[in-house]
């Protein structure tokens, strides 16, 4: 399951549409998609081999004055209760689950020199 549950996704959306400039959410272990303000599942280094939640995502956010522009993406791995950069084939392992998880929610993953990034929408400015 790469989609956090219905009624997570319903509370995240509602923070977000009342003026949340992001939320964040953890989840069963695992990263799961992002999309508009919202980051569902940012994992938190369990072990469960088969879904590979030894590898976890750092989040390196770009705002301007209004909102969110832009996130990097890190992948990370826990190796023997250490954090480390991930490999190459972890990065490609990790990139291919956010961007499907991604794609599920209608926002793109893009990798540019060994990077992930997600541009996000240009959200409607806040009058208040």
């Amino acid at each position: 399951m790469t989609r956090a549950v219905g009624h997570v996704r319903r509370a995240a959306l509602a923070r977000a549409a009342a003026g949340a400039d992001l939320v964040i959410g953890r989840s069963a272990h695992l990263f799961r998609g992002v999309t508009r303000q919202v980051l569902f599942g940012l994992g938190d280094y369990a072990d469960h081999p088969a879904l590979r939640n030894d590898l976890g995502l750092l989040w390196p956010a770009t705002y301007d004055a209004h909102a969110v522009q832009r996130t990097e993406v890190v992948p990370t791995a826990l190796d023997h209760c250490r954090t480390r950069l991930a490999d190459r084939a972890e990065c490609d392992w990790a990139a291919d689950r956010l961007t499907r998880a991604c794609a599920e929610l209608g926002t793109c993953v893009t990798k540019q020199h060994g990077r992930l990034t997600v541009a996000w929408p240009r959200a409607a400015a806040r009058t208040s």
